[in-house]
């Protein structure tokens, strides 16, 4: 994985192993852990158990407030006090025991008895006259010091009160040291923190890095793969220039010689690369990355260390700072600084070998030991930080040591303060003369006695001050006499040490002991932190080691595997087809990568039966090509071919002599099917509004069709292809006036394929393979959308514009004709030539007939209307936006238009009206006056018939006159409700011929099914 980033969440930190609020002990058992002398304190320790019901180790809750810590104290030492009070007290009890029996054995005699025990009295009293007055002169000589008071302790609550006897200025400098005391230790400890975690993560990227940097060289390219493509290369080589060889046994022998030669050459390039993996790995191994990762460990180390050495001088510098004005004694000196932390120091010059030393001494003798290799100074500091100690007796797992931890906290040992005595005001004491003593030889004796163990006596002294000193705790204790412990001193008795100074000096052990306990946390801190570096390294090493065996494993493997291949493609007499590739150790048969193109397949292709009464594709095909020339002769946009010209074209192509051997142009029936039946045909295509021209996608949509197993698309069937092309209009398209791509039409479900299959089973080509089976369906689609792309109609919106327009330009012409005609016929001028015109009212009726006067003004159908009366008012309609448009893109109006036509004018108008609605019209029999407009008279689809009149009468009325129309001949009411019936559309076609529009033509009986 990964290393993390600098700001990934830290999961390890520097956790005190046991703080001072939840250290487990007294003082004493502290003392009985960092103590080396344990047998001088156990003589103490025994006054504090175990007993049977209080044990040595009593443990307080320290995780409350002070007052109450101290509270929980003082309740287990009134424990111990009041086991000592009843001790004594029962020491009193037996002691006045004795003396009340002693006091019994000791009641008067008889009375007979009492002069002789008087006498016998007397006599004892004169003897011990001189022992009385010897044992006065030693009462007199004895200088021993009278018992001390009880030692009273200074209790928590009693201290702030000695802080506010403390001096304004005292009082600001003790909190100044403090302050700075907290302030320094805060920030420093951040910063290492910081920089420990920053430590961490690039230590975990380096590693990643390593692993990263390795891999990709393990993975390097070799030359094994050029061995073996130039190996592949000659032998099919060999085998395509001598294919009979290959079948013989030498030949074989001679190629399993030459693939084992390959093998030897594969094993010798997978040494090679082994070897200098493992030459990169000592590479790695050499670079002294975990040194110089451990170097920065033991500088965290050494900078924590150092803080602590300053935090710990700092609080005792405080502590004396404040028992000392407290005890009116004035600011000590300040105590000298610790001694510098520094493991990195340089070490001290060695010792400069004498020049004048015989050489002799450097000739090594038979009996010496072996000299010790020379130490470069780097490795001399990198075994000083970290050295790994393998474990050459079991052969297990060694381990590492880190020598520079101890160094370091022998270092900052010497920061611990000494405890000091508290030493009063000297007492001088003037000597007396020493008077001869009668008895001087009685007491010669017994002070020969006392000066045979002097020496003894003080060495005993120091050890009990050591002692004392120790067992000093930050408790109080019962005042307990020490005068066993201390020799008989003929000296001024000494001060007692007050209390205060006694409470300095238990902080300052305190202190110490706190100082020791965090340095042994820092200590096992940093051996956990060396720990993990060195064994995450280590095993690192480890794993490159094993990725380099396993490749050199996984190598050998997949060589082999090659050579067994190539073996079996000896044996197999036929070339070596697919590539071999050895790729990361593995070797890869890559069937997809031939190394000869094979043998094609062999696929029928798709051949369409041949019926002798419709049109194949190849046909029609030959035919749009034909067509499409003889359109693009007249204009490029042209829609239309004249009936004489359509003629031609056909008579060429169904008209063949007996001999004739070129390709079938048109189906069977229809070769020299002669004149008569082509006119006969194409007038079948013919109607009013034509002009004698057929309608190119009219005529090729027939030719399509005719004698389909399916035929026309049925409404179900354009009802499901609206569906789908209604969701590929585009946003703000109306139904159907809007434009798909090509391909949209080649996806659209017009044709079943269900009755083609059974038609091309009927009809199977004659041919000496089965062919494939062809698709005519998908064949068809395509053909209708190429034939729509080169005959595509322009938007019905345009093509009702041009309606408009033609009629306004018709009645402006017309206007203005009646209007030269009679300033031609005026012989009298009422008015100037050079003023307007003025309308005359009576020339009209000499002409002999007036404007409104035309039968044909209403259509064809004899009405008259009140629309084409008169100049136009409105303004000449402007042309629509033009649309660019790809070429691909087909007309979706035309192409349900041309597929509506029925059998019949009522059926064909019955479906385009189904098709063509928009798709907010409800009802199925109405349409809106626009859209039943451009439906009946097929704008946006067929091509716009030009005028039949000679005086440019436009054919088709516009929207106003044809809702005119329909309301004075048929009784509509269009004009109220916009819309327009299925039954007047249908009269309305009727009355202007318009039936053939809507109507397919009958081509089917000129050109029937005859086998």
């Amino acid at each position: 994985m990964p290393p993390p980033n600098k700001k990934a969440v830290i999961y390890e930190r520097l956790v005190p192993a046991d703080s001072l609020e939840k250290s487990t002990g007294t003082l004493t058992e502290r003392i009985h852990c960092f103590d080396v002398a344990q047998p001088e304190v156990e003589e103490i320790l025994e006054h504090f158990g175990p007993f049977p019901d209080v044990p040595r180790l009593v443990e307080v809750n320290a995780m409350s407030s002070s007052d109450e810590t101290f509270e929980a104290v003082e309740e287990k030492v009134a424990l111990l006090l009041q086991r000592k009070r009843a001790e004594i007290a029962q020491a009193e009890e037996a002691a006045r025991a004795a003396q009340a029996t002693e006091e019994e054995a000791a009641a008067p005699v008889e009375p007979e008895t009492a002069d002789a025990d008087h006498a016998d009295a007397a006599a004892a009293a004169a003897d011990a006259a001189p022992a009385d007055a010897a044992a006065d002169a030693d009462a007199a000589e004895n200088t021993d010091p009278p018992p001390e008071p009880p030692f009273q302790a200074v209790q928590l609550s009693e201290l702030p009160s000695y802080v506010g006897k403390i001096e304004d200025e005292v009082f600001n400098l003790l909190m100044e040291e403090w302050s700075e005391l907290q302030g320094d230790l805060v920030s420093s400890l951040q910063q290492l923190f910081n920089w420990h975690r920053s430590h961490l993560a690039d230590f975990k990227s380096g590693l990643f890095g390593m692993k990263q940097r390795f891999s990709e060289f393990v993975q390097r390219s070799d030359g094994k793969q050029d061995m073996v493509d130039d190996f592949v290369e000659r032998f099919n080589l060999f085998t395509e220039e001598y294919p009979e060889m290959r079948k013989q046994e030498p030949t074989k022998a001679e190629l399993h010689l030459r693939a084992e030669e390959l093998h030897q050459r594969l094993k010798a390039e997978v040494e090679k690369q082994s070897s200098e993996n493992l030459e990169q790995l000592e590479v790695m191994q050499t670079s002294r990355w975990l040194e110089s990762q451990t170097e920065v460990l033991a500088s965290q180390v050494q900078h924590a260390v150092q803080l602590e050495v300053k935090r710990y001088h700092a609080c005792c510098q405080l502590l004396s700072d404040f028992y000392y004005s407290a005890l009116c004694l004035g600011l000590p000196e300040e105590h000298e600084a610790p001694p510098k932390v520094d493991i990195f120091a340089p070490p001290e010059p060695e010792e400069v070998p004498d020049p004048k030393k015989k050489k002799d001494d450097k000739k090594k003798k038979p009996g010496d030991a072996p000299e010790e290799p020379e130490i470069s100074p780097e490795e001399k500091a990198a075994a000083r930080l970290c050295k790994y100690i393998p474990d050459e007796e079991s052969g297990g797992e060694g381990r590492w040591e880190f020598p520079f931890l101890a160094e370091l906290m022998e270092q900052a040992s010497k920061a611990v303060w000494k405890l000091e005595d508290f030493t009063p005001p000297s007492i001088e004491v003037p000597e007396e003369e020493e008077k001869e003593d009668p008895k001087a030889k009685a007491k010669a004796k017994g002070k020969a006695k006392a000066k045979e163990k002097p020496k003894k006596e003080e060495e005993d002294m120091d050890r009990r001050s050591r002692w004392l000193e120790r067992a000093v705790i930050s408790i109080a204790v019962p005042p307990m006499d020490l005068s066993p412990f201390y020799p008989r001193q003929r000296s001024p008795p000494p001060q007692p040490a007050p209390a205060l100074f006694v409470d300095l000096q238990q902080a300052l052990l305190a202190e110490r002991v706190t100082f020791r306990q965090r340095l042994q946390m820092i200590q096992g801190w940093a051996i956990r932190r060396l720990h993990q570096a060195a064994s995450s390294t280590k095993s690192t090493f480890r794993d490159l080691n094993d990725w380099i065996l396993l490749r050199r494993h996984k190598d050998l493997e997949a060589v082999a595997s090659l050579v067994d291949v190539l073996k079996e493609q000896v044996e197999s007499e036929d070339f070596i087809k697919t590539k071999l590739c050895l790729k990361n150790a593995h070797l890869h048969q890559r069937p997809n990568t031939l190394l000869r193109a094979p043998k094609p397949e062999k696929v029928p292709p798709e051949v369409e039966g041949v019926a002798p009464f419709r049109w194949t594709m190849e046909q029609l095909d030959l035919l749009f090509e034909v067509v499409a020339s003889a359109a693009a002769a007249i204009s490029p946009s042209c829609r239309v071919l004249p009936n004489y010209t359509l003629l031609r074209i056909l008579e060429q192509l169904t008209s063949a002599d007996g001999g004739d051997k070129r390709t079938v142009k048109v189906p069977a029936n229809w070769r020299n099917c002669g004149e008569a039946k082509l006119k006969q045909m194409l007038a079948a295509f013919d109607h009013p509004y034509s002009g004698s021209c057929i309608d190119l996608v009219d005529f090729l949509f027939h030719m399509l069709l005719l004698h389909s197993p399916v035929g026309w698309p049925s409404l179900n069937t354009l009802m499901e292809v609206r569906r789908v092309l209604e969701a590929q209009a585009p946003r703000g398209a109306i139904w159907p006036d809007f434009y798909v791509p090509g391909h949209v039409v080649e996806s659209l479900p017009l044709f079943e394929e269900s009755g083609e299959e059974s038609f091309a089973k009927k009809f199977k080509p004659i041919t000496t393979l089965a062919p494939n089976m062809f698709d005519r369906p998908g064949a068809q689609l395509k053909w209708v959308a190429k034939v729509l792309q080169r005959y595509r109609a322009p938007s019905g919106e345009h093509e009702a514009w041009s309606v408009e327009v033609a009629w306004y330009d018709y009645r402006v012409q017309r206007h203005e004709d009646s209007e030269r005609l009679v300033e031609m016929l005026d012989d009298v001028r009422s008015t100037p030539t050079d003023t307007p015109r003025q309308p005359v009212d009576n020339i009209p009726a000499l002409l002999g007939h007036e404007e409104n006067e035309n039968p044909d003004d209403a259509v064809s159908t004899g009405g008259q209307s009140t629309w084409s009366t008169g100049r136009p008012e409105k303004p000449r309609p402007e042309e629509p936006a033009p649309v660019d448009l790809p070429e691909d893109h087909i007309s979706v109006r035309q192409l349900m238009a041309y597929l509506c036509q029925g059998t019949t004018t009522e059926e064909g108008l019955a479906r385009a009206f189904a098709v063509l609605s928009p798709s907010t019209v409800v009802a199925s029999n109405t349409l809106p006056l626009e859209t039943a407009h451009r439906t009946i008279f097929s704008l946006g689809a067929r091509p716009l018939p030009g005028s039949s009149s000679g005086d440019g009468r436009p054919p088709f009325p516009a929207v106003q006159k044809f809702s005119e129309e329909l309301d004075s001949k048929y009784d509509g009411n269009t004009k109220a409700t916009a819309a327009v019936g299925k039954t007047e559309a249908f009269e309305l076609i009727k009355a202007l011929s318009l039936g053939r529009r809507h109507r397919r033509a009958e081509v089917e009986k000129i050109f029937p099914k005859v086998k």
